[in-house]
Protein backbone atom coordinates (compact mmCIF):
# COMPACT_ATOMS: atom_id res chain seq x y z
CA UNK A 1 0.00 0.00 0.00
CA UNK A 2 1.24 3.47 -0.87
CA UNK A 3 1.09 6.15 1.81
CA UNK A 4 0.36 9.76 0.89
CA UNK A 5 2.00 12.76 2.50
CA UNK A 6 0.63 16.18 1.54
CA UNK A 7 3.40 18.72 1.88
CA UNK A 8 2.68 22.05 3.58
CA UNK A 9 2.55 25.40 1.79
CA UNK A 10 5.87 26.44 3.35
CA UNK A 11 8.72 23.96 3.46
CA UNK A 12 10.98 26.21 5.51
CA UNK A 13 13.30 25.68 8.48
CA UNK A 14 10.38 25.43 10.89
CA UNK A 15 8.81 22.65 8.77
CA UNK A 16 11.97 20.53 8.46
CA UNK A 17 11.68 18.52 11.69
CA UNK A 18 7.98 17.82 11.12
CA UNK A 19 8.67 16.74 7.53
CA UNK A 20 11.42 14.42 8.75
CA UNK A 21 9.17 12.85 11.38
CA UNK A 22 6.30 12.42 8.92
CA UNK A 23 8.57 10.68 6.44
CA UNK A 24 10.07 8.43 9.12
CA UNK A 25 6.56 7.40 10.17
CA UNK A 26 6.14 5.92 6.68
CA UNK A 27 9.58 4.32 6.40
CA UNK A 28 9.34 0.91 4.77
CA UNK A 29 6.33 1.94 2.68
CA UNK A 30 6.03 3.46 -0.76
CA UNK A 31 5.14 7.14 -0.36
CA UNK A 32 3.56 9.69 -2.68
CA UNK A 33 4.39 13.31 -1.86
CA UNK A 34 1.61 15.78 -2.61
CA UNK A 35 3.45 18.92 -3.63
CA UNK A 36 0.75 20.81 -5.52
CA UNK A 37 0.23 23.32 -2.71
CA UNK A 38 3.88 24.13 -1.96
CA UNK A 39 4.74 27.81 -2.36
CA UNK A 40 8.15 27.92 -0.64
CA UNK A 41 11.04 25.43 -0.44
CA UNK A 42 13.95 26.07 1.88
CA UNK A 43 17.33 24.36 1.78
CA UNK A 44 16.81 22.39 4.99
CA UNK A 45 13.59 20.77 3.72
CA UNK A 46 15.31 20.06 0.42
CA UNK A 47 18.02 18.23 2.39
CA UNK A 48 15.32 16.21 4.18
CA UNK A 49 13.76 15.24 0.84
CA UNK A 50 17.14 14.24 -0.63
CA UNK A 51 17.95 12.17 2.45
CA UNK A 52 14.54 10.49 2.27
CA UNK A 53 15.12 9.75 -1.40
CA UNK A 54 18.38 8.00 -0.61
CA UNK A 55 16.83 6.11 2.31
CA UNK A 56 13.84 4.94 0.26
CA UNK A 57 16.07 4.00 -2.68
CA UNK A 58 18.38 1.93 -0.45
CA UNK A 59 15.34 0.07 0.87
CA UNK A 60 14.00 -0.53 -2.67
CA UNK A 61 10.89 1.48 -1.83
CA UNK A 62 9.27 4.12 -4.02
CA UNK A 63 9.16 7.80 -3.07
CA UNK A 64 7.31 9.76 -5.75
CA UNK A 65 5.46 12.98 -6.47
CA UNK A 66 1.71 13.21 -6.76
CA UNK A 67 1.46 16.79 -7.95
CA UNK A 68 4.13 19.48 -7.98
CA UNK A 69 3.33 23.18 -7.91
CA UNK A 70 4.96 25.59 -10.35
CA UNK A 71 6.54 27.38 -7.37
CA UNK A 72 8.07 24.12 -6.16
CA UNK A 73 9.42 23.30 -9.63
CA UNK A 74 10.90 26.77 -9.89
CA UNK A 75 12.53 26.67 -6.47
CA UNK A 76 13.93 23.19 -7.03
CA UNK A 77 15.46 24.59 -10.21
CA UNK A 78 17.16 27.36 -8.27
CA UNK A 79 18.94 24.66 -6.25
CA UNK A 80 19.85 22.76 -9.42
CA UNK A 81 17.19 20.06 -9.10
CA UNK A 82 13.96 19.07 -10.78
CA UNK A 83 11.12 17.08 -9.22
CA UNK A 84 12.55 13.99 -10.91
CA UNK A 85 16.16 14.45 -9.83
CA UNK A 86 15.44 15.29 -6.20
CA UNK A 87 13.69 11.93 -5.77
CA UNK A 88 15.88 10.12 -8.27
CA UNK A 89 17.48 7.76 -5.75
CA UNK A 90 14.10 6.32 -4.80
CA UNK A 91 12.65 5.62 -8.23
Amino acid sequence: MTARLDLPVRLDTEAAETLKQQLLAHQGQDVELGGSGVEHLGALCLQVLISASKTWGAANRKLSWDGVSEALKEQLGLYGFSPETVLGAAT
